[in-house]
Parts: C-alpha cells; sequence; structure tokens
C-alpha cells in the first residue's frame, strides 16, 4: 500500500468535525479503490472512524463514543453516493419484503421485527442497505411524475387523490380541496392535469377552470426530470 494513500485520508479525517459523516467516495481520489478500503477498515478497527452502514463513516464524538446520526441523515449520504435524490415514503406504502439477517453483514445483530426498515421513494431505482443497527433501508422506485407531485404539498394531495377508486374521488376531492385557500387551489389545479384521465374528468366538474389555459408541456417538463 502506497503510503500517501493513508496520509492523504488521516489530513482529512483530521478536518472533519466529530459526528461528521463521510463516505468512501469521497476518499477515492485518494488512491486506488483497494487501498482506500484497506485504510478505512483498520480506522474502523482501531476506533477512529464508526461504520454506519457499508461505505458511510463518521468521526465519533469523544464525550460521547456511543453517539450515532439519526437514520435519515445515514440514508441521506449513502443515497447521495449514487446520485440518489429520495423522499419519505407515504404512511401507506406497503411493507418491503427483506432477506434475513445473516452473519455476512458484519454489522451488530438485531431482531429484525423490533426495527422497522425506514421507507423512501425514488424515481432513480430501488436500492436497499442496513444500516449500524441492522435496520434496513429501502429506497422503493416510483414513476417520476408520482415521486416529483410527492415533493410539494399540493402535489402529494394530487397524488392521493390519484389513489383512489374512480367512484371515491368526487367524495374525496371534495373533502381535500374544501379547506383550500384560492391560493393552494391555483397551485394545485395544474398539477391535477398530471394525473390520469379518469381523475381529471372528474375534477373539472368540481374545480372551474379553463383547463385550455393549462399547458401540458410546461408542467411535464420539470416532473419528467425530478432534481
Amino acid at each position: 500500500m502506497r503510503k500517501d494513500t493513508a496520509a492523504h485520508i488521516h489530513r482529512r479525517i483530521d478536518k472533519l468535525q466529530e459526528g461528521e459523516i463521510i463516505t468512501t467516495r469521497e476518499c477515492l481520489h485518494f488512491g486506488p479503490r483497494s487501498e482506500v478500503d484497506s485504510v478505512l477498515c483498520a480506522l474502523v478497527a482501531k476506533g477512529i472512524f464508526i461504520r454506519l452502514a457499508w461505505g458511510v463513516f463518521c468521526k465519533p464524538k469523544k464525550d460521547n463514543p456511543d453517539w450515532r446520526p439519526p437514520i435519515e441523515e445515514i440514508a441521506a449520504a449513502k443515497n447521495a453516493w449514487f446520485n440518489k435524490t429520495t423522499i419519505p415514503s407515504p404512511p401507506n406504502a406497503p411493507m418491503p419484503k427483506l432477506p434475513p439477517v445473516t452473519s455476512k453483514t458484519r454489522l451488530r445483530p438485531i431482531n429484525p421485527e423490533a426495527t422497522r426498515p425506514l421507507k423512501l421513494d425514488t424515481a432513480t431505482g430501488s436500492s436497499r442497505f442496513r444500516c449500524y443497527n441492522g435496520q434496513w433501508v429501502v429506497a422503493r422506485h416510483v414513476a417520476p411524475r408520482k415521486f416529483r407531485l410527492s415533493m410539494e404539498r399540493t402535489g402529494e394531495l394530487v397524488r392521493k387523490i390519484w389513489q383512489q377508486k374512480p367512484a371515491n374521488v368526487v367524495a374525496e376531492v371534495k373533502e381535500l380541496i374544501g379547506d383550500l385557500s384560492q391560493e393552494l387551489k391555483k397551485q394545485l389545479v395544474p398539477l391535477l392535469r398530471c394525473g390520469p384521465a379518469r381523475i381529471t374528468d372528474i375534477l373539472q366538474r368540481h374545480i372551474p377552470f379553463d383547463w385550455r389555459q393549462c399547458h401540458f408541456s410546461e408542467i411535464w417538463a420539470p416532473l419528467r426530470d425530478p432534481p
């Protein structure tokens, strides 16, 4: 192993604040992947680093060595590694099927029934990983339009309407938009145009709006490519 690889990583560690998260990807420019992995594993063995998940580490706090970052922060760092944008899944999202816990993960074992997985939505492909305590983080793939809608309050209303059965749509719309301010209704209408025809046909009868003024291409463009 080249000494400069370890030296570069140690200098990077010295600049970290206690509790700050760092990923393997941030160290890959210091040397070959195999050498970077070896240095990081050695740092974990010495207690200089804490492994939060595969490829995700943090600098421990001296006054509180048992402290760990929230699972949400670990998930954000891991997903950012793969350029994956995620948002929390709806409360009624189905529970994912997960493989049994094995010793191959080299993470502290935990009863999988005692910790529910953190469920996230993404428009860039499904993925999953385990954190330091054995808790799963699952990013499930959803359609780009649904993902983009979920990033805004008004968009979440559209998605909720979208998931209703046709027979319940009218009642659901009246309940959801009845108490909204005029400003929110104004924001809601263009987003409704992105829903399926079976929904928009009903909504047009309950929301006064000249739908010809709503240009679909202008709305679809930002929804097609989530930030």
